[in-house]
């Protein structure tokens, strides 16, 4: 990780987990979702946001985490990339932290799956915890957009 990074702290589970904030858009209470027929395991979902249909993604499921029922606490981070605009459900935003680049490590031989390995850039020593700083690009699969190309193959 070059440089210090301000991040939104995410928890799912008991992990904490970071997103670089320039990504985020917004971060809104989890709302009615619309299912889409033969989405991925961990696209849970369409919103009308503001006129824009976003696909939503449960973070925990998509980070290989057992789902769990939201609560009150659960929220929805927008994020924009330079390719796709998507909801993530978590299970509580903590706060917005600035995670300096020394403080990151990178995530090598603890990570058994290859696959799980490339979601994470790091992991940041934190005063009072370890943070699994996320890689968005990954985390976000490169056919995230295609709900709305989902709709139409199923005549909706």
């Amino acid at each position: 990780m070059d440089g210090d990074r301000q991040c939104v702290i995410i928890q799912l589970g008991t992990g904490n987990y970071a997103l670089d904030i320039s990504a985020v858009q917004e971060i809104i209470r989890l709302p009615a979702l619309t299912p889409v027929p033969k989405a991925l395991p961990y696209v849970e979902g369409i919103i009308n946001l503001r006129g824009s249909i976003v696909p939503v993604l449960d973070l925990r499921r998509r980070c290989g985490l057992p789902a769990e029922d939201a609560t009150a606490a659960t929220r929805v981070v927008v994020v924009q990339t330079e390719q796709h605009r998507l909801g993530l459900i978590v299970d509580r935003v903590v706060e917005v932290s600035t995670i300096p680049a020394c403080a990151v490590e990178p995530v090598t031989g603890f990570v058994r799956h290859e696959r799980a390995r490339h979601l994470l850039l790091g992991v940041a020593r934190m005063v009072d915890r370890l943070v699994l700083v996320l890689d968005l690009a990954q985390v976000i699969p490169q056919n995230a957009g295609s709900a709305r190309l989902e709709l139409a193959n199923a005549g909706l």
